[in-house]
């Protein structure tokens, strides 16, 4: 679980400089999970992503998903893995894929273009 959590946090200090400018509540409570937490998860990268603001709170980042086209595939789950994490970062921050991205956008192939980015350590 360690091994999948410590790519978590690397990532939100690669997003951008806007996950420094929030209260730090937030990044420790995510910080002290066992698992990712779907509303936190989409709160913080939404934030850094600038769609939504800083006194929002995660429910309300829950619903600003369910009014995206891409929302569907994050939204349902207690906690976010890898794959869907890397989707939700992709789609917000509207970041270009590669080739089996661009014709199937899943997160599966979201997670395999963080890996090849060198976003995120390992295979």
């Amino acid at each position: 679980m360690k091994k999948t959590f410590i790519p978590f946090f690397l990532l939100f200090l690669l997003l951008s400089p806007a996950c420094f400018s929030q209260s730090s509540e937030g990044m420790d409570r995510f910080l002290s999970e066992k698992e990712a937490d779907t509303a936190l998860s989409a709160y913080l990268v939404l934030l850094a992503a600038g769609l939504i603001d800083e006194d929002t709170d995660p429910e309300e980042a829950l619903r600003y998903l369910e009014d995206t086209p891409w929302g569907s595939r994050i939204l349902g789950y207690p906690s976010v893995s890898f794959g869907r994490f890397a989707f939700l970062a992709m789609n917000a921050l509207d970041l270009k894929g590669g080739i089996f991205y661009t014709f199937f956008p899943s997160p599966r192939y979201a997670a395999r273009e963080f890996t090849f980015r060198k976003i995120v350590p390992g295979r």
